[in-house]
Order: C-alpha cells, then sequence, then structure tokens
C-alpha cells in the first residue's frame, strides 16, 4: 500500500513530514491548523489503516480536503476539530474521513466533529466511516456551522465499534430537510446515521436537546434518520428514557441494552411519529443485559420482509407490546414478555430463556416450537406446540393448542381442552386435562390428575415417581402396551403402600384380544423404595387393587386372562420369586384386582423335600420287612 505525506500547516508556514514504514503515528499536538488528503493533489493520507492521528494538545484543527483513510484518532485536549474546509469552489462537496481501527485498538477522540462548513456561498459536508473491527469513540462536541439549513456530514459504521459518549450532530440545522432549491440552501437525503455492520455505542441520555448524544439533528421526529441495516445500536452508561424512531433494513438489526431502556414507541408531538420503521426490513434482535420496553406493536410501520423476524438474545429482560412481523418470534435467551396482540404467523421458536405471552394472541397464530427455556402463555392459547425440551406452562389457563411432546414438560394443564400427542415421557404432575394420545415408544409417568387417555402399542403407564397414584378421567388401552405397577408393601393403602390407577370414568379393554394382550408388570421396591426384594413377604393370598374404575367396556372379550399378561419376573422376595398371581374384575367395587399367593421359602424346600425322603424311606424299610416275613 502506498503511504504517503502529511503536510501540516501552521499559521502560514507548511511542514513537511517524511512517513516512515510501518504504522505510522502522527502527533499533531502543538500544531493549531493541519490539512489531510488535499483535493487534487497527492498529499496527506490517501488509502492507510496503519496511520494514526494523535494530538495531546489544544486547539488544533483537523481539516479533511480529500477522501482519506486512518487507523485512528485519539486526542485528549480542548479545543480540538475535525472539520472540512471552507471556500472551496462549487458547492456542495463532500469529503470522506475512513477510520479503519484494527482488531483490537481502541482509541478516544475527544475533540468536535464538526459535519459541514458553509460561507455563505459554498459548503463543505464531512462524512466519517468506521471500518475495522476494533473501537473509535468520540467523546467530544460536534456541531454544524449553525446556519439553517445546509447540507449535514453522515455517519456510517461498517464494522467494529463506534462510541458516542460525547454529543454527535448537535446542530438544529443539520436535520434532515427537503431540497428548497433557493439558492444556497440544499438538504441531503436518506439516513444520517447507517448501520451497515457493527455497533453504534450510546452512553450518553440520547434524546433530543443540548448536549445529549444524537442531540437536536438526530432527535426522534423522523425515523429514516438512522438506518440499521446489519448493525446494532448499544446503550451503555446511561439508561434511556426517550422518543426516537429508527428504520431497520433489509439486512436486519439490534438492539443491545446494558441498562433499562423504558420508552415505548409511541406518538411523540406534532403529529410527527416515532417507531421502528421496515424499509423492506429484515429481522430485528434485542439483546444485552438491560431491560427495555417497546410498548407498540412490532412491525405494524414500514415495510417488511416476510421472513423478518423478533430475535431475543441476552440476559435481560424485554417487553414488547406485539409482534407484526411475518417471521414470528425467536428467544434464545433472557427474557421476552409479549404485552398485547400480535398478527405473525411465523412460528414461535424458544430454545432458552423466558417468553411470555399475556393475551391469548400475544404469540400470533404459528406454531410454537420448544427445545429448551420456559413459555407461559395466557387463557384462550391455541396455537399448535410442539415441546422437544424445555417447559410449556400453560398456567392453569384454558387452552385448545394441539400439543405434540416428544421432550420437555408442561405445567399447569388443569383447564386443558386440546389433543396431546405424546411420543416422549409426559409426567401426570402436568395434571394435564383434554384427549391424551401416547404413541408408541412414550410414556406417562408421576402423580397427578389428568385427562382422557389412550394406552398405545409399545407405549407405557407407569404411576408415581416411586409409589403413586394417577387419577385420569377414562383410559383405553392397546395392545402391545405395558403397565408397569410398584409394590412396596402390599399390606399398605394404595398411592402408599403400591401404584394405583385411578379411572373416573370409563375402562375401555375392547380392543385388547388374546392375539393382542396388554401386559401388567408388578415390580417389588426395597425399604429404601428402590427395585428389590420386596419390603413386606406375602405370608398368604393377598388381594392389593390395580386400577380403580367408574365402567369398564370389555367389547367382546370374556376371559380377562385373554387380555393382560401378568409379569412377576420383577417381583422378587428372599432373592428368589415373590408370588404368584392372576388378575381378575371385581365388578361390585369397579377395580380390576391381582391376587397373590406366597412362594414358599428357600428352607422351606429342603424341609419339604427332606420330610418326603423320610416318608419314602421308612416306606421301603416296611417293605423289606414284611418280604422277609413271607419268605419265612
Amino acid at each position: 500500500m502506498k503511504k504517503t505525506s502529511l503536510r501540516l500547516l501552521l499559521l502560514a508556514a507548511a511542514l513537511q513530514l517524511t512517513p516512515m514504514a510501518g504504522a505510522v503515528t502522527y502527533d499533531i499536538s502543538g500544531y493549531s491548523y493541519v490539512k489531510i488528503g488535499i483535493a487534487g493533489q497527492d498529499l496527506g493520507i490517501t488509502s492507510n489503516t496503519d496511520d494514526i492521528i494523535s494530538n495531546g494538545g489544544n486547539k488544533t484543527y483537523l481539516e479533511v480536503d480529500g477522501d482519506v483513510t486512518i487507523g485512528g484518532i485519539s486526542g485528549n485536549g480542548s479545543g480540538q476539530q475535525i472539520t472540512s474546509p471552507f471556500n472551496l469552489p462549487g458547492f456542495p462537496k463532500i469529503v470522506t474521513l475512513t477510520i479503519d481501527v484494527a482488531e483490537g485498538k481502541s482509541y478516544n477522540y475527544s475533540g468536535m466533529w464538526r459535519p459541514n462548513n458553509w460561507d455563505g456561498s459554498n459548503v463543505t459536508v464531512l462524512d466519517i466511516i468506521k471500518n475495522g473491527k476494533g473501537t473509535q469513540e468520540f467523546s467530544g462536541w460536534t456541531t454544524g456551522y449553525n446556519t439553517s439549513p445546509s447540507y449535514t456530514g453522515k455517519l456510517t459504521v461498517n464494522e467494529g465499534t463506534f462510541i458516542v459518549s460525547g454529543s454527535i450532530f448537535s446542530d438544529d440545522s443539520s436535520i434532515m430537510y427537503a431540497t428548497t432549491g433557493n439558492g444556497n440552501r440544499y438538504a441531503r437525503n436518506g439516513p444520517l446515521i447507517t448501520l451497515n455492520g457493527g455497533i453504534l455505542e450510546i452512553q450518553r441520555d440520547w434524546s433530543a436537546g443540548s448536549g445529549k448524544a444524537l442531540s437536536y439533528s438526530l432527535s426522534a421526529l423522523d425515523p429514516a434518520a438512522i438506518l440499521i441495516n446489519g448493525g446494532s445500536i448499544k446503550f451503555s452508561k446511561v439508561n434511556q428514557n426517550s422518543y426516537r424512531g429508527f428504520t431497520i433494513g433489509s439486512n436486519g438489526g439490534g438492539i443491545i441494552t446494558d441498562v433499562d431502556y423504558t420508552k415505548p414507541l409511541t406518538q411523540y408531538a406534532s403529529n410527527i411519529t416515532n417507531w421502528i420503521n421496515g424499509s423492506n426490513g429484515g429481522s430485528i434482535t434485542l439483546s444485552g443485559s438491560g431491560n427495555g420496553t417497546l410498548a407498540e406493536t412490532l412491525g405494524v410501520y414500514g415495510t417488511w420482509q416476510n421472513s423478518a423476524a423478533l430475535i431475543k438474545t441476552g440476559t435481560g429482560a424485554w417487553s414488547v407490546g406485539g409482534v407484526n412481523l411475518k417471521g414470528g418470534i425467536t428467544v434464545n435467551s433472557g427474557i421476552l414478555t409479549i404485552t398485547g396482540n400480535s398478527t405473525t404467523a411465523g412460528d414461535v421458536i424458544v430454545t432458552g430463556g423466558v417468553l411470555t405471552g399475556q393475551s391469548s394472541v400475544s404469540l400470533g397464530t404459528g406454531q410454537v416450537k420448544i427445545s429448551g427455556g420456559q413459555v407461559n402463555v395466557a387463557g384462550g392459547f391455541a396455537n399448535d406446540v410442539i415441546l422437544s425440551g424445555g417447559t410449556l406452562n400453560l398456567g392453569g389457563n384454558s387452552s385448545s393448542s394441539k400439543i405434540t411432546l416428544n421432550g420437555g414438560s408442561i405445567l399447569g394443564g388443569q383447564n386443558y381442552t386440546g389433543n396431546a400427542i405424546i411420543t416422549g415421557n409426559l409426567d401426570a404432575g402436568s395434571n394435564l386435562k383434554g384427549n391424551i394420545d401416547l404413541q408408541s415408544g412414550s410414556s406417562l409417568f408421576g402423580n397427578g390428575t389428568i385427562g382422557k387417555v389412550n394406552l398405545g402399542a409399545n407405549a407405557s403407564l407407569a404411576p408415581g415417581n416411586s409409589i403413586g397414584i394417577i387419577n385420569m378421567d377414562s383410559l383405553t388401552i392397546q395392545g402391545g402396551s405395558t403397565l408397569s405397577l410398584e409394590v412396596q408393601n402390599p399390606l399398605g393403602n394404595a398411592g402408599v403402600g403400591y401404584d394405583l390407577l385411578n379411572v373416573v370414568g370409563q375402562l375401555d379393554l375392547s380392543n385388547l384380544s388374546k392375539a393382542k394382550p396388554s401386559t401388567i408388570k408388578l415390580i417389588s421396591l426395597n425399604q429404601a423404595g428402590q427395585k428389590g426384594d420386596l419390603q413386606n413377604i406375602i405370608n398368604g393370598k393377598l388381594n392389593i387393587v390395580l386400577i380403580d374404575y367408574g365402567s369398564i367396556n370389555l367389547g367382546s372379550n370374556v376371559n380377562l386372562s385373554d387380555l393382560f399378561t401378568l409379569d412377576l419376573s420383577g417381583f422378587t422376595a428372599n432373592g428368589g420369586p415373590g408370588a404368584t398371581g392372576r388378575l381378575y374384575l371385581d365388578n361390585t367395587n369397579g377395580a380390576l384386582m391381582a391376587e397373590l399367593s406366597p412362594i414358599p421359602e428357600p428352607s422351606t424346600y429342603g424341609m419339604m423335600i427332606g420330610g418326603l425322603s423320610a416318608l419314602a424311606g421308612l416306606a421301603r424299610r416296611r417293605q423289606r420287612k414284611q418280604e422277609a416275613l413271607a419268605v419265612a
């Protein structure tokens, strides 16, 4: 890359600096007037990202006469100013200062940026472009030439971070005016700030007024003044409570807040609105560790891409009035609360964090896909839900949603009226009502009160997290299913000594047959509640209730033994089989029962065998004695 010289003009005298190999830091301290990039001449820095301009002194004017690129600018004195020149022939003239800060580098310029100069007949405008992954901070004040109206300079951030800890665009005359064509008065079209990438970090109050971060010229009176088209606005150090608008471009954009951003989008004054506008807008991301509020529905204003979505990341909490973005809502972390109605038909995707919808249509009409985190919903919730992880909290509210669960958990389902398809594990503690279809490979476990259950082939039902009870409105059992019931103390009560299925309504066994039976597995638990030898050994015949029912449908079946296989392989005592048993119906009390009979202990077997051997020996002796007497 060609490295040219820097011309320093001190009053009327010129000072020529000879460039050195590699990065060059030009210290302009002590000079009152310095020019770089003089138009039409091969002088000054023209395109060199290595060169740094440093000024530790006061009242140094850095005049940009032509397009120039530097690697950063720093200054710690007062009265400094970056400006464009007066009295250039013709108008308007625009020059650009590109600040390309290398990754890992950071510079702070405390002087003034004057984005436009006008001497009554000639105008020159200074644009600033931020490139590079490093950080450039402007901690000073900025002003126009205080003549109204004129062209104003623009700020473009393409990469890295541009920090505003001072005040830029402070002259009220710098606001975007339409071209008047009346002599010397002109205005520039398009946004004053464009974020194509990187971050514009605001460290002061950005409301309209003198001394604010963006001050008059970027007051919230026009959302077109700021275009976020791939970059983000970040708020830090100072809470924000002001109305401002901006536009999201086709590449999307973000709002990052590490403080509180509490002002809603709303009508400000004089019939000029303040909103987040779309200009073929892409997705908008809300992030940071602070809390934010957008009280109006996001996506109402402007034109948005069909794929545009609201995305929530970061650890902070955001509240949004509603979502009108067709691309839906995505929550990856933090807290997002939708306080109003949303019209989005896009999917709601939650991989982490907490999403709360405070109305029945806060989440729009698309599918809600939960793989992590938690979703809280209000009454009347009707979105289809695909739950593969995380938690769906119905909160005891009415819901007619279709729920497909292959992972995760459900809370507060007592007023659910929809159809739930279960391919994973459903905890009865969800208290999920409605119709519950347990498909192949799924299971229902735990303690709770649930709806109408269809126990499908290769599905299982196991009350309790140890010993427990599941109450259900009805139970239909299909062939190939399994009921796993644990017994710890067969002499105890149901739900304490052994598991119980309590079917309030009908127990439907009409789909079972000798060819397609269901399996009832009795599993013994030891005193510690672990699988093992039964805590209390059965000493005599014992009847325990497995299923209570309100009514029963046997269909064309006659023999209960054809409908169930009783599996006692997991029912042990003293290291061996714990009991033999059979199933029967107690129609008087409405119960499916298990009759268990004790199996003798191994020592008893030995005594029985020894006794039988002794009797056989005595018989043989008696026979030999009789034979001897007969011979004699």
